[in-house]
């Protein structure tokens, strides 16, 4: 973290010195520097300020008057854990500071301390509060990861009681063992198939990923198309016809009567007949939503068979087209291509068959579309363009995704792949990360370019080329 980096409003910083003159003078020195203060000037009114002023660090004289510096960091420690408290003394001992840094404070200043010494003591302290920060996202990351893998490890629980009862069940009908040794050996062969798949569902996960978010996004139209059939059949105008038929019923005796002479008898054939031009309309509006709730799970079916077809090993080394497998990334990419006016123009000619790893090289390509359709559609750019650029030179690959979105700022270029860097509302800083370890182990790598924001950015993965046919 630079100067500048840790330098934010949002950084917020509680004085508590019973030195009215010294705590405005570093309260004004703050302020100057780019951080939210507030001042007290002593414990009571400090424990009051951190009800409405969640700080992220307190700097505490050691003597507060008739309170303690100490019992206050005690306090903070109980009651704002998430405060990082730095004691300030004008004592040189050092039994001083270490029973500050024992009683929980995170560091230590002696007065008079120089403008300097506070910086880099507050850097240090943000520094810290990131790192946490950091920790406790990858700790959650983790704790989801494991609780997927304990959903994964009882359905496979579940798998092996129906296999081990399948096979009971197996040899009880076969009449010889050589034909019970065969099926067990299927079966077995079969259970085996599926914890390999187990296992390598890690190395798929950008693919499951990203079809989930497609599948996910076709699931809030389908929901919509239900919220609105359901609310058409709530306020169906067919209700009305019961008030209909209770005026039939009414005057059974004078139906005819009714409907010729009576002036409210008149009225039935003209409602009836408009009745009926909404309830056809009711018809049209409902199979319209029933066609887009068909459609729309037609498109999961086949989101899900494309994840299916890429149920191989990873880590095998298997021949294949690349040009079939950019396509495969831009169907799992697709949403919201079209709905942004996103042109995908592919400069590449046929290509030999490659043999290299499927998975890890797709993870790699719809993590890079993923980041240029989303460079893309936050750009205010109308004519919007993604740019496929594949070439074999030299027994090296190199595939570049191109893009005319938001760019890239100079500052951020050396940061790109950086663990959990990321610029985006929402993102999480993984993706890019991650396709860079994976580049590395196929040898390869990634570079990235851009003249500045709203100007693109190129993404280029190269890699040795293991063989070709």
């Amino acid at each position: 973290m630079n100067e500048a980096a840790f330098k934010k409003d949002n950084h917020r910083i509680l004085i508590i010195d019973d030195d009215h003159d010294f705590t405005q003078g570093l309260a004004d020195l703050l302020t100057l520097e780019g951080f939210h203060v507030e001042i007290c000037n002593n414990a009571i009114s400090a424990i009051e300020t951190l009800k409405h002023f969640p700080a992220n660090i307190a700097l505490i004289d050691l003597h507060l008057g008739q309170s303690s510096g100490m019992k206050l960091i005690n306090h903070l420690q109980t009651h704002h854990p998430h405060t990082l408290t730095v004691m300030m003394t004008a004592h040189a001992e050092l039994e001083t500071a270490i029973n500050a840094l024992r009683n929980g404070a995170y560091d230590y200043l002696r007065k008079p301390f120089h403008t300097d010494d506070l910086l880099s003591t507050l850097k240090r302290c943000f520094e810290h509060i990131e790192a946490k920060e950091k920790a406790d996202q990858l700790l959650t990351t983790t704790r989801e990861y494991a609780k997927e893998m304990e959903g994964i490890n009882t359905r496979l629980k579940g798998e092996i009681k129906q296999r081990v009862k399948l096979e009971q069940e197996l040899l009880s009908l076969n009449s010889t063992l050589d034909n019970k040794v065969k099926v067990r050996t299927s079966e077995l062969n079969e259970l085996n198939e599926k914890i390999g798949s187990i296992a390598r569902q890690a190395g798929m996960a950008e693919v499951a990923s990203g079809m989930l978010h497609n599948i996910g996004n076709v699931l809030n139209s389908v929901n919509i198309s239900v919220t609105v059939i359901h609310e058409q059949f709530r306020n169906t105008k067919s209700k009305k016809l019961k008030s209909v038929v209770d005026l039939f019923s009414q005057h059974k005796a004078d139906l005819a009567d009714y409907i010729c002479n009576d002036e409210q008898g008149k009225q039935i054939p003209l409602y009836l007949s408009a009745l009926s031009d909404e309830l056809n309309r009711e018809d049209e509006k409902a199979s319209a939503e029933l066609t887009e709730l068909s459609n729309n799970i037609q498109h999961i079916k086949n989101i899900i068979n494309m994840q299916q077809s890429y149920a191989g090993n990873y880590g095998v080394m298997e021949r294949v087209d690349i040009s079939e497998l950019i396509d495969d990334a831009l169907r799992i990419n697709s949403e919201g291509m079209a709905k942004h006016n996103i042109s995908v123009i592919k400069n590449f000619n046929h290509l030999p068959p490659l043999h290299i790893d499927k998975h890890k090289y797709l993870q790699i390509i719809i993590n890079l579309l993923s980041n240029a359709k989303s460079a893309l559609i936050e750009s205010s750019t109308k004519d919007k363009k993604l740019f496929i650029n594949i070439n074999i030179i030299d027994e090296t690959l190199s595939i570049e995704i191109k893009d005319n979105g938001t760019g890239i700022n100079k500052d951020d270029i050396n940061k790109i792949f950086t663990f959990g860097f990321t610029r985006r509302e929402g993102g999480h800083g993984f993706g890019l990360h991650n396709s860079a370890l994976v580049a590395n182990t196929l040898n390869g790598k990634i570079s990235v370019s851009s003249d500045g924001p709203g100007k693109g950015a190129s993404f280029i993965f190269t890699s040795p080329l293991s063989q070709t046919d």
